[in-house]
């Protein structure tokens, strides 16, 4: 009698994964990819047949840009995208120099029509006095005529310093930084030890 009961159980455990619809595995590959990071839209494009299919499927998967991505892992994300909005996520550290963030920037301003949200955030150590980098209009105005993003809606600039001797004004991440773009849609600014 048990056997009987609990037979259409088993079986359907025995499917696992399987046995859920693809929009509820979809939002589920939405919540990792948010709380993991955008490595795992690709890593789940490669377990299966079903999974690709699924990961391909949902466009949110890949549409944040990250400044730590290869170029070529920032052309399958943009192909994938389609013609989604995109979030560009820029984290910078005392590592970092202008010239390795150059093609990242000239990548993303290059769809400057399909921007939503841009972020940067510099990790930065008080005690460096950095000369290697400084996000500067060199750096964010990298084409000769005015840059406009019709869809930007966010735009965050975040400067946290690692406490060590204390607390002071110098924004030695964002130097001359003052971008001349247009954003029309533009509705929110989040600053963070820094006054634009």
């Amino acid at each position: 009698a048990f056997n009987l009961m609990a037979a259409p159980i088993v079986a359907k455990l025995s499917r696992g994964i399987d046995s859920l619809p693809d929009e509820l595995v979809g939002l589920i590959f939405r919540y990792t990819c948010v709380e993991v990071g955008m490595e795992q839209a690709i890593w789940l494009s490669h377990v299966s047949r079903d999974f690709r299919r699924i990961a391909l499927s949902e466009v949110e998967l890949w549409t944040t840009l990250h400044s730590r991505a290869r170029p070529e892992e920032i052309e399958t994300y943009v192909s994938r995208s389609r013609q989604a909005d995109l979030h560009v996520v820029v984290n910078i550290t005392p590592d970092d120099y202008n010239e390795d963030l150059i093609p990242f920037f000239t990548s993303c301003f290059a769809l400057a029509s399909r921007l939503k949200s841009f972020s940067i955030t510099a990790e930065l150590d008080d005690r460096e006095f950095l000369s290697n980098l400084a996000l500067s209009n060199e750096l964010t105005d990298l084409d000769t005529g005015e840059l406009v993003f019709p869809r930007l809606e966010e735009l965050s600039i975040l400067h946290y310093k690692k406490k060590g001797w204390g607390m002071h004004s110098d924004n030695f991440a964002f130097g001359d930084f003052s971008p001349s773009w247009g954003a029309p849609a533009l509705r929110t600014i989040r600053c963070r030890d820094y006054i634009p």
